[in-house]
């Protein structure tokens, strides 16, 4: 192969390979805005009242006053590791020199709603100025609830143990699990307890999410149960797997799990390793 070849043949495979990266982090802000995208307000009957829109970018307006949020990031374990009741999920904007606005969303029985947060000092007081101290800590209803596409009800269904009786180590002494799985911890392989799923651990449920049957395998360090443990869904059908790592007040998913997968994840967790505290 000369060597223009193998420099077409090398930027090719960087191009994929970047674009299959932007491809995987664009899924997720997709999904998001299409499940919680649009216009919310403190009073959608009235079109001078604040309103928030959620597209492709994130946008405050009140009395001819505007901050934007650009290169949207979705994040559902914004709030971990104690999120606040009704949370959904996160989708945060840049704003100014790494600083960020933050859509907060949450879903109580009456719908949708917003609430604001900002990770800068310099950005709150900006979202002062735009909508006055009134309504920085307002909730924002959804406007677009009549047309909007009902969201998926939680539909994890714990079955009673595995039928086969399995314990996680009887998944990692799966060659095929094993690697897998090792691919999908990254880093974190080089921790042992996650690395061998050995730990106190809940018997092995098969549970379905999503449409999808998965084995919940779940997995604490020992003698350090409540500051390091894991939840971690299998599917052996379509040969994936995602988990909720939990280590020390930080929390990391691995997998790359739609927004609806991460907060079953989260939902799972809370009940695994938070509900006996």
């Amino acid at each position: 192969m000369n060597i223009n070849r193998f420099l077409l043949h090398a930027f090719a495979l960087v191009c994929l390979t970047a674009s299959a990266q932007a491809s995987a982090q664009y899924s997720l802000e997709a999904e998001s805005l299409k499940l919680y995208g649009g216009t919310y307000s403190t009073d959608c009957a009235n079109p001078a009242a604040p309103k928030l829109r959620m597209a492709d970018t994130l946008n405050v307006e009140y009395n001819h006053k505007r901050m934007t949020g650009t290169n949207l990031m979705a994040s559902a374990s914004y709030l971990d590791p104690n999120p606040p009741p009704n949370y959904q999920m996160a989708m945060l904007g840049d704003v100014r020199d790494g600083a960020r606005l933050i859509f907060v969303v949450y879903r109580d029985k009456t719908g949708l709603y917003i609430q604001l947060m900002a990770d800068d000092p310099k950005v709150e007081a900006a979202l002062t100025g735009v909508l006055g101290k009134a309504q920085l800590k307002a909730k924002y209803r959804d406007c677009d609830a009549a047309s909007r596409v009902p969201l998926p009800k939680p539909v994890a269904q714990a079955a009673p143990a595995n039928p086969d009786s399995v314990a996680n180590w009887d998944f990692v002494r799966d060659k095929k699990f094993k690697n897998l799985y090792h691919k999908t911890l990254g880093s974190k392989v080089r921790l042992d307890w996650l690395a061998t799923l050995e730990g106190p651990a809940p018997p092995v449920k098969v549970i379905t999410v999503a449409g999808s049957e998965y084995r919940l395998l779940s997995v604490c360090k020992d003698h350090d149960c409540s500051d390091n443990n894991t939840v971690i869904l299998y599917s052996p059908a379509s040969k994936t797997v995602y988990g909720k790592i939990y280590e020390s007040g930080k929390t990391t998913l691995i997998g790359k799990p739609s927004t609806q997968v991460a907060a079953e994840l989260d939902r799972l967790w809370k009940s695994e390793w938070r509900q006996q505290q």
